[in-house]
This record gives structure tokens, sequence and C-alpha cells, in this order.
């Protein structure tokens, strides 16, 4: 444990509040009507996993830092 006392702290943490929140957010925006930009602080091991999963059924993620712009997934594709 650390314990801090009497010192003004400053800072940020980034945290994505669910990890599987952040998969949620992905496969949704894969399966919706519109391009979608999210924002997601820590793209782990299993979230790039997702992203592969997605890109392989034919949805375009672009990564750039923390934020992926997300082309959905042509399901008209998907049916032939």
């Amino acid at each position: 444990m650390i314990k801090i006392e009497n010192i003004q702290l400053n800072g940020s943490i980034d945290a994505v509040s669910s990890k599987s929140m952040a998969h949620r957010y992905l496969i949704c925006s894969a399966l919706s009507d519109f391009n979608s930009s999210l924002y997601i602080p820590n793209i782990s091991d299993d979230i790039k996993m997702t992203i592969g999963c997605l890109k392989k059924l034919g949805a375009d993620i672009k990564i750039n830092g923390r934020i992926l712009k997300v082309t959905p997934i042509n399901i008209d594709k998907l049916k032939k």
C-alpha cells in the first residue's frame, strides 16, 4: 500500500471503465450503418484480438494512438 499525505497531486490515469465495454463498442460500431470514432485509452491484447476478428469479417478499423476509426462491416457481402 502507498500512503501519500499532505501533498497536492495532479495528473491522469488512462483506464477503460470496463474492457468488456470497449469490446461492445467495437462490435456495435462494426455492425452499425455509420462510421464511428472510438476513444479507447488502453488498447490491450484482447482488444487487438477483437479488432482482428472484426477486420476478418470485413470491418475497416484504423488505430491512431487511442482513437479507433471504424468503418462498419458490409452485411450484404456477408450474406452472399
